[in-house]
């Protein structure tokens, strides 16, 4: 070793130093020992900044390298930024004899850490997507800066992030492009340093349904988006009731590629009683008397359905046209089912 460097400093809240290499003539020098140690009495943590680095590049850096606490050793071009979970962060360059290199600078900043993750976590769904809550975590609550809640829809890979401030403790999930779909969601609390923990993961299905009132007309449900195929699974529900009796049709069913594994087919569930779409037709009619409450339950990911629920009893009104995609969010009341009739 021909040259030593180096200091031992503290640091407070939000202060920050920068370091680099030694360097002669743009290059830093060869044969080289520095070594900065930072301290503080606040139990922060630290943040280290990269502006620059081109320290000669070898096998697990056995060569030239930084090295930060934790033997985490860095060589070769780098930029960006990472943290030391510790109130003590030791910082050592190291060079050999040969080949050298422009070297590093960077910067390191004293901040709290993050708190813990938030509490009582909820989701529940609304007519016009998921809503959202928490309450603020058990340990330092003062050193949030926000929130961050990610979701995604479960079938697909694209998470999305919404950023609330540090004194809310809810979000909204708009969901009405994606009715009936099943959401992932979680929290996080912002901090200075890096996040807090993740809370458990919390599940969903959007709204997608209605309750539906039979009288002397007929009403059409059909799934999201009908007549086109679904993008992604959807769920939907009906409460239907009427004091006639009445018919359910399957007036249209669109089918393609279905799945030889039957936890991922798509079914249609009236009353309890489960039909695969895959043995659905066109013209299915199921039909039920005296006053009946029906429950409705349709999953489709690769099929498109239109269904007609029709009066028996009583005027009727003109069905010579039925509309293409009937859709609606309303939300739908829970409830036990009683018996239907058994299909015609």
């Amino acid at each position: 070793v021909d040259k030593v460097c180096g200091y031992t400093t503290f640091l407070h809240h939000n202060q920050s130093l920068t370091f680099s290499s030694p360097e002669v003539s743009g290059n830093y020098l060869s044969n080289v020992y520095c070594k900065w140690t930072i301290l503080n009495n606040q139990s922060l943590w630290y943040k280290i900044n990269f502006i620059k680095m081109d320290v000669e590049n070898s096998i697990m850096c056995q060569k030239d390298y930084v090295e930060f606490s934790a033997n985490q050793k860095y060589c070769g071009n780098r930029t960006g930024s990472f943290v030391i979970r510790n109130s003590k962060a030791v910082i050592a360059f190291v060079t050999d004899d040969s080949n050298s290199g422009m070297g590093f600078s960077g910067t390191i900043t004293a901040l709290y850490p993050p708190s813990s993750k938030p509490t009582n976590p909820s989701i529940s769904k609304t007519q016009y997507g998921l809503l959202v809550k928490w309450t603020e975590p058990l340990v330092n609550p003062g050193l949030v800066r926000g929130y961050r809640v990610r979701y995604k829809h479960a079938d697909r890979p694209l998470v999305r992030v919404i950023i609330v401030s540090a004194n809310e403790n809810a979000a909204f999930i708009n969901t009405r492009s994606y009715p009936g779909c099943l959401y992932e969601v979680w929290i996080s609390a912002i901090g200075e340093t890096e996040d807090s923990k993740e809370t458990n993961h919390m599940y969903s299905y959007s709204e997608c349904g209605s309750r539906l009132r039979v009288s002397n007309t007929t009403e059409y449900i059909s799934t999201p988006f009908y007549p086109e195929f679904p993008e992604v699974t959807h769920l939907c529900s009906w409460i239907v009731s009427s004091d006639h009796d009445y018919t359910l049709t399957i007036k249209e069913v669109h089918k393609t590629n279905f799945s030889t594994n039957s936890r991922d087919q798509d079914y249609l569930m009236v009353n309890d009683i489960k039909y695969l779409i895959s043995n659905v037709t066109r013209g299915m009619k199921l039909s039920f008397y005296g006053k009946n409450t029906l429950s409705i339950l349709m999953r489709v990911g690769k099929t498109s359905v239109l269904t007609e629920i029709r009066p028996i009893n009583g005027h009727l009104a003109s069905t010579n046209a039925y509309p293409a995609g009937h859709v609606t969010t309303s939300l739908v009341a829970s409830g036990t089912n009683p018996d239907a009739g058994a299909p015609s």
